[in-house]
């Protein structure tokens, strides 16, 4: 399993918390094509469940997959090709296959409850507040067809199993076939219920709400309705036949289906207009806040696929998330460098590659730790990273605090919070509309009121299109990069929030052990003290108030003694 650095953990959680109000349809994220990563390379086995799970853990969140419908046995396979009756007797040898002109190797018991099983496994283990992330299954749905190109239908018999544990395997219908996900799918009957309370909360109002297709933000899937996938079927190429599969009303409430419901756009990375147009929006002289709008409420899950010939390179791959596209890694190899040619199963070297650039926030390398930026102890200068070439000499060099965010040409950076910088104020009720100061400010007087203009506030980019929308009014208002954004790891190392400096970490203990000693210790010596001053108190102090009230009653006795006591008996 591949784990990545604390520096990936928190740039990734940093993401998807400033992702929490933009909805889902608006999310970026990495992907890959699991035939052509997964089963091409490592057949079509059962122990591909390791290495689906290995690219879960390297920060993959969108999977395509090709699910094929057996008009023979009536069942939803992984495998492309039809098994033989009489190929085996066992369910777990791998064959090869001869389907259509194609050759596959396939294992008899493979199925897709145990991809399913395994993803749900994954997300299962990763039901935290501090790595819970929304996954996407985008579907292909074909057909293993029982008539031929010529139209002779095949003997049913050929290619059906007489072994009962054969006949067991898989699903006949596409509700059963994602039920090992239970209650994680986030599905078409939960996206009516958002819909009809977001009807019935007529105060209810939002930028994005203004969408014709509305949809929950991730912080309402993740967070309210604790869901964590959806299934959308992105292409149907069944054949019309006697034995095709025919849709359910559970079907129809499990998956959405991306002409119907979900609007999906997927283009080619062979397709040069998709990075020409975002060029184009990126480089306008003018600002046209039409443009933006209409990225954010007109267009919805955005994705984008490679292919042999057509490989993504680093530059193209961050190019697309900037531009608010999903990249789908679907070639056999890439040009990796250092290492030339390296094919996909090289998950690793995959990995290294393209997850530490999957953000369209952060800059590489980004969120630096403080401890990389170093003091010269000849000048008082920082020994700076290449982030930092716009680094303004006339900050204050005896005052240092790596913990506050500013957005730069190629992304988020650190930067010393005491620095003197431009900075971001968005329209409250506009997110692409921004403004940003003539004047500079240190991060602390930034987030102050009164610094932005009326309607403005300090803040920053909650999607990639905003992000767009904020580097291209940063171009074009002629402001100086870096730029600060309303983010800060100040209360806790590591943990990246906005409201300004004294906003609290979410996921901080509410008393760590330390901090508890540290508590229970100033107490315990007060105490202690408190009791030792009693003590003395007691010993050596005598009361005035207890002694002046013996005598009172002292006196009071003598007093009546004297009027009432008799010399010898009474008669």
């Amino acid at each position: 399993m591949i784990q990545h650095s604390s520096q990936f953990t928190v740039a990734e959680r940093t993401q998807r918390d400033v992702s929490k109000p933009v909805p889902i349809d608006q999310l970026v994220t990495p992907g890959i094509s699991l035939n052509s990563l997964v089963y091409n390379t490592n057949g079509y086995v059962k122990s591909t469940s390791d290495v689906v799970v290995s690219h879960l853990s390297s920060g993959v969140q969108t999977f395509m997959l090709d699910l094929y419908w057996n008009e023979f046995t009536h069942i939803w396979q992984l495998c492309p090709a039809p098994f033989p009756s009489n190929v085996t007797n066992s369910l777990d040898d791998v064959v090869d296959l001869y389907w259509n002109g194609q050759q596959y190797r396939c294992e008899v018991g493979l199925t897709v409850d145990q991809l399913m099983n395994s993803i749900a496994s994954f997300i299962s283990s990763t039901h935290t507040n501090l790595e819970v992330n929304l996954l996407e299954l985008l579907i292909n749905l074909k057909t293993i067809s029982a008539t031929t190109s010529n139209k002779t239908s095949v003997t049913t018999s050929t290619y059906t199993s007489s072994n009962p544990a054969f006949n067991a395997l898989g699903n006949s219908t596409l509700a059963n076939t994602f039920a090992s996900l239970g209650s994680y799918v986030f599905s078409p009957s939960d996206l009516a219920t958002y819909r009809t309370s977001q009807m019935q909360n007529q105060e209810y109002s939002s930028f994005y709400n203004q969408s014709t297709n509305s949809l929950p933000s991730l912080d309402t899937v993740l967070f309210s309705y604790f869901k964590r996938i959806f299934i959308n079927i992105v292409t149907v190429d069944l054949h019309s036949s006697a034995n095709s599969y025919s849709f359910s009303s559970a079907d129809n409430s499990t998956v959405f289906f991306s002409s119907m419901d979900l609007a999906s756009t997927i283009v080619s990375n062979s397709n040069s207009e998709v990075l020409s147009n975002c060029d184009e929006i990126n480089t306008s002289p003018v600002f046209n806040i039409t443009t933006f709008d209409k990225l954010s409420l007109a267009t919805h899950f955005r994705y984008v696929i490679d292919e042999d010939g057509y490989p993504f390179t680093n530059d193209t791959y961050s190019q697309y998330l900037r531009c608010g596209y999903s990249p789908i890694l679907n070639a056999t190899q890439y040009q990796i460098p250092n290492l030339n040619n390296v094919s996909t199963s090289n998950i690793s070297a995959i990995a290294d590659t393209f997850m530490p650039i999957s953000f369209w926030s952060w800059a590489k390398g980004e969120p630096r730790a403080p401890s990389s930026y170093n003091l010269n102890s000849t000048n008082s200068n920082y020994t700076l990273a290449e982030s930092d070439s716009n680094y303004d000499s006339s900050a204050d060099g005896s005052q240092v605090a790596y913990q506050c965010v500013a957005v730069n040409e190629n992304g988020w950076t650190v930067q010393n919070c005491y620095r003197a910088l431009h900075y971001a104020c968005q329209n409250d009720e506009s997110p692409n509309d921004w403004i940003i100061p003539k004047e500079k400010k240190q991060y602390f007087e930034a987030y102050k009121d009164l610094t932005c203009p009326e309607g403005y506030r300090f803040s920053l980019p909650s999607s990639s299109v905003e992000m767009m929308s904020l580097q291209n009014s940063i171009r074009i208002q002629e402001a100086i990069y870096p730029v600060w954004i309303d983010l800060n790891d100040i209360t806790v190392s590591n943990c990246f929030v906005s409201g300004g400096p004294y906003a609290e970490c979410p996921y901080q203990r509410t008393v760590s052990e330390a901090g508890l000693a540290g508590l229970i210790a100033p107490s315990f010596v007060v105490a202690v003290v408190v009791l030792f001053l009693v003590f003395l108190e007691k010993i050596f102090r005598v009361n005035p108030i207890q002694t002046n009230r013996r005598r009172y009653w002292k006196r009071v006795i003598v007093e009546y003694n004297k009027k009432h006591d008799y010399e010898g008996v009474p008669s």
